[in-house]
């Protein structure tokens, strides 16, 4: 029982400093020991609105490579993971997704799961709502940054950082009731909050912290019109990215309570809301914490299946066993928030008031359930009822399991009246807070609320007193409860726990996912809460295995409240993210007949890992996802021994089988977890280069009778490579980009010369040109010097008239000019056509170079962009590289689960053998064998040699023990061919008919000798 300091506010403070200081470095150290395991830590935004698509990002979490669905615990929402264009073709953005949530999918918190390369991961809550959503802006430290927000929508945020403030403001009105919920801690984050809010002229309203269910709740009215600065921080001053909340400020319904606590299941009752803003509610009379009260009566239909629990609201380790539901008012201004209600056997019936002192008493029929309240400073509840002798009662009340802050305490007396009607009271008992926790530090379930089992001595009158545990300092309309005075009704609840594996007999919690790697055993813990007194044996098993995985049942006997249920993947399983289901079935016999109870295992998960030894903060999950990793295990422990049945006095030998893989070869330290009390267990490693070793339990006969389940945790560093195929990859991608980076560098170099060379073409073809060009202007000036001879040379003939001489001489040279002319007039074409040729050769060359210019830039960009690729790709590969370098980390794995059954013994055993129980070679010795007969056996017995595998040359024949006789004589035979041996483990059995077949062995020295 843990020892109370202070309410459970005060307790939640200093555990948080604690988590704040150890909880990063033990997630580091958790991460940085084992086998990579997909888990998230936060996501933001943290929720959405029915109807619309939104953008969510995993902003904290390990082991994240490859990441590519998220699922969640609604089909109505969806996820697909954006992408982004690279190189023309559409690359997934890491740990981004467009989430999808339909218009048909209810407001309420539901969990996300992210899967990747390292199998699903842990859950984390998801809140759906239907009032428009909204993100924070920064910068808004400070008031004059405040972000300017509506009333009606919702507000997701976060304190990244120690000391941030977060300033918002709001336009209000003279008169409104505002209601501000802030969810953090109840939407799986480590903010823990204050809220302040200051009216228009700088004076704060008030300050809300950690007064439900460690979130704050506002609850102001406004007193006049204008914006209203709201101030939003973590009390310790720290901030990060798992320190997320959503805030809504609104005019709409806020439910505090509902009273009766508790309906009945497959009824629809009558119950009393009590809450702020109810449409057409009317004033209650009562207060909580200084804020008035409306109360509505309405008709809830309680469901009919009271051992379903659906969590849709964070429902604590303490609470995993209790039955509920949870209920949400659909008023006319719109959905309440969510209120946890409990089942009850009967219609509860209302304490009334006054019942602070012992006279007066509310009378009540056993059996029966009340609906009781802390309404003032120092409220005491007194209900009495007659029972008879030989009546088992059980008393329990229930608060901080229904979510409500009282803390009850238990006194229980019996009254005795004497004829004037005075009282004389005996004290029987008080019961405080309920101490059952079957899985300490992993999943604590003791809880506030106590329970007392009362065996009525003598008819009569009993008083059952109810107080809360700090009644003297508080009172308050919130402080419900419910009592129960119930007949024996023993039934049973179970919780299944993913754990991450830890070293062999030690507790730490760590936050984690039901993941297997093929080849492989994955422990989940199972803790059972025994009801009443529960006795039986309970038999657990796992449903909706996919192909590849089994699961071997387990039995839990009656002093065991936990085990583990150990699943296994074949080496060729294939990969596989779903829900599996764990069953429970027992059978409880009574009076009226034996029947099977039925109980499908609830489910819980680690918020935060934590140190050894140190609890962490948990919660009820929605569902059990299981994983096959596409990664096959370094070892896998193995052995074919899933039940056995022992007597007091019996040895098992358990041969335990190591399949190594990969080239491990390094010892193994082998350790039973779940050992039942007193009996010998063998601890031991299986050496470096042996696939096999021999396991001895004995049990003495002061073990407890009973079904135990028990199993074995391996220990030894294993060289892993994370994710080397995406180093192969990358390594592949690199040789690809520096292939192309090489040729594009020879294309360059190519590109570059053809372009010099063209270059240098250029001016020899402009010096063609000018030459043509010349040469035509030449040949154009003698056309023209010989059109300008031949016309004076014909001017010259006309001239010479009659003169033949002159006449004769003139023509010659008019000859002469027209043969220029024509040879000029021919030379012009030729040039003509050598100046076109030339100033082509020019545009050719000029184009050529251009071209060549252009291709060198290009070639210049290309061989930059495929360096700048070849670069990129190296240092991906470096990096994918430096990741998946082999590395030493601690592999602790499960063996299969062992159910061991204790039973009782005929006899006891003592055996002498001759000679020292040296047999020699060839020879033989007798052992004498006494039997001290208990436990009222009276049959015939069987001696025999029992002898570890392996081995031979050695043999006894089987001597029958008569009923009438307590002794016999087995005789040890060694065959001359046996080889000399020191045999451990020898023992001599004594097998009979007693509580069906019995068998006790005693332990003899013997040695094979020349």
């Amino acid at each position: 029982m843990r020892a109370k300091l202070a309410p459970a506010c005060f307790e939640r403070t200093r555990f948080r400093l604690l988590v704040v200081a150890t909880a990063l470095l033990a997630g580091l150290q958790i991460a940085q020991a084992q086998l990579p395991q997909t888990r998230i830590y936060a996501l933001f935004p943290p929720g959405g609105q029915v109807g619309t698509a939104f953008d969510v990002t995993i902003t904290n979490g390990a082991d994240l490579e490859e990441v590519s669905r998220l699922l969640f615990t609604h089909p109505g929402i969806t996820a697909t993971q954006k992408t982004q264009d690279v190189g023309g073709q559409p690359q997934p953005i890491p740990n981004v997704f467009t989430v999808t949530v339909s218009g048909e999918t209810p407001p309420g918190q539901y969990e996300v799961r992210a899967v990747g390369l390292y199998g699903i991961s842990n859950p984390r809550f998801f809140s759906i709502g239907n009032r428009p959503e909204v993100l924070e802006v920064e910068p808004n430290n400070l008031p004059e940054q405040a972000q300017a927000i509506e009333i009606g929508k919702t507000l997701n945020a976060r304190v990244t950082a120690g000391a941030e403030l977060d300033h918002f403001k709001f336009a209000g009105k003279q008169g409104q009731r505002i209601i501000g919920e802030l969810f953090a801690r109840r939407i799986d984050s480590k903010l823990d909050a204050a809220v302040e809010i200051y009216d228009p002229a700088g004076r704060r309203l008030t300050l809300a912290r950690n007064n439900v269910a460690g979130d704050p709740l506002v609850d102001v009215v406004l007193p006049v019109d204008g914006d209203y600065l709201v101030r939003v921080y973590d009390f310790v001053y720290a901030g990060g990215e798992d320190y997320f909340y959503r805030l809504t400020f609104h005019t709409g319904p806020y439910i505090d309570y509902v009273f009766p606590p508790a309906g009945v299941p497959g009824s629809t009752g009558a119950f009393t809301l009590y809450g702020r803003n109810l449409p057409g509610g009317q004033p209650s009379g009562v207060t909580t914490y200084g804020h008035p009260l409306d109360k509505l009566d309405v008709q809830i239909a309680v469901p009919a299946d009271a051992l379903k629990v659906d969590p849709q609201v964070a429902l604590s380790s303490q609470a995993s066993a209790a039955d509920s539901f949870v209920y949400r008012w659909a008023s006319p201004a719109g959905l309440s928030n969510p209120v946890v209600i409990g089942f009850a056997p009967s219609v509860p019936a209302a304490e009334v008031e006054p019942n602070n002192l012992p006279p007066q008493s509310q009378k009540v029929t056993a059996p029966v359930e009340v609906a009781g309240q802390f309404q003032a400073r120092g409220d005491v509840d007194n209900f009495t009822f007659d029972a008879k002798a030989g009546q088992v009662f059980f008393l329990e009340a229930q608060a901080q399991r229904l979510g409500s802050p009282a803390d009850p305490y238990l006194t229980i007396d019996q009254v005795t009246l004497n004829d004037k009607g005075e009282e004389t009271v005996k004290r029987l008992g008080a019961a405080d807070d309920d101490g059952v926790n079957p899985l300490p530090v992993i999943f604590e379930t003791l809880s506030d609320d106590p329970v007392y089992k009362l065996a009525i001595p003598a008819d009569g009158l009993y008083r059952v007193t109810v107080r809360d545990r700090y009644g003297a300092s508080r009172g308050d309309s919130s402080l419900v409860y419910r009592l129960s005075i119930r007949p024996e009704t023993p039934d049973f609840r179970l919780v299944a726990v993913p754990n991450g594996p830890i070293p062999a007999n030690t507790k730490q919690p760590m936050t984690w996912a039901a993941g297997l790697r093929r080849g492989d055993n994955l422990p989940v813990d199972i803790l059972s809460v025994r009801r009443d007194g529960f006795a039986g044996v309970i038999e657990i098993s796992a449903e909706g295995l996919p192909p590849g995985v089994t699961c071997a049942p387990i039995s839990l006997g009656p002093t065991q409240l936990s085990g583990v249920l150990v699943f296994t993947a074949a080496e060729d399983a294939p990969p596989f993210a779903g829900s599996v289901k764990i069953v429970g079935k027992s059978a409880l016999t009574t009076p009226a007949g034996t029947q099977e109870l039925v109980r499908h295992a609830r489910v819980g998960t680690v918020l935060w890992p934590a140190a050894v030894n140190q609890p962490s903060e948990t919660r009820v999950a929605q569902t059990l996802e299981l994983s096959v990793i596409e990664e096959t295990a370094p070892f896998q422990v193995k052995h074919d021994v899933p039940r056995i049945e022992a007597n007091h006095g019996r040895q098992i030998l358990i041969p335990v089988a190591l399949v190594r893989r990969n080239g491990f070869d390094n010892s193994v330290t082998m350790t039973w977890v779940g050992t039942p009390p007193n009996v010998q267990i063998e601890n031991k490693a299986i050496d470096k280069g042996q696939d096999s070793g021999l396991f001895r339990v004995f049990v003495p006969p002061n073990a407890p009778v009973g079904t135990y389940e028990l199993h074995m945790i391996g220990a030894q560093q294993v060289s892993y490579r994370r994710n080397p195929a995406k180093a192969d990859k990358a390594k592949a991608e690199f040789d690809e980009a520096a292939k192309v980076a090489a040729a594009a560098a020879e294309a360059n170099k190519a590109a570059i010369a053809a372009r010099d060379e063209a270059a240098k073409k250029v001016p020899d073809a402009q010096a063609a040109l000018k030459v043509a060009t010349d040469a035509k202007a030449a040949a154009d000036k003698a056309l023209t010097d010989a059109q300008a001879a031949e016309k004076a040379a014909a001017e010259a003939v006309q001239a010479a008239g009659d003169n033949a001489d002159a006449k004769a001489a003139a023509e010659k040279l008019l000859q002469e000019a027209q043969a220029k002319v024509k040879a000029a007039a021919d030379a012009i074409p030729v040039a003509e056509k050598a100046r076109a040729d030339a100033d082509a050769a020019v545009k050719q060359a000029e184009a050529t170079k251009a071209t060549t210019e252009q291709a060198a830039k290009d070639a210049d960009a290309k061989a930059k962009a495929t360096e700048a690729a070849r670069v990129a790709a190296e240092k991906k590969s470096k990096d994918a590289e430096a990741a998946s370098k082999a590395a030493n980390i601690n592999f602790l794995p499960s063996s299969p689960a062992l159910v061991l059954t204790i039973k009782n013994a005929p006899y006891t055993l003592t055996a002498a053998p001759a000679d020292g129980g040296n047999v020699k070679i060839g020879g033989k010795i007798e052992v004498k064998v006494d039997l001290k007969r208990i436990n009222n056996f009276a049959g015939p017995a069987t001696l025999t040699l029992s002898l570890p595998p392996g081995t031979v040359g050695v043999k006894a024949e089987p001597v029958a023990v008569p009923a009438d006789k307590n002794d016999g004589v087995l005789v040890i035979e060694a065959a001359a061919d046996a080889p000399e041996a020191t045999i451990a483990n020898a023992v001599i059995r004594v097998e009979a008919d007693f509580e069906g077949k019995a068998a006790v062995d005693v332990a003899i020295p013997l040695k094979v000798v020349k």
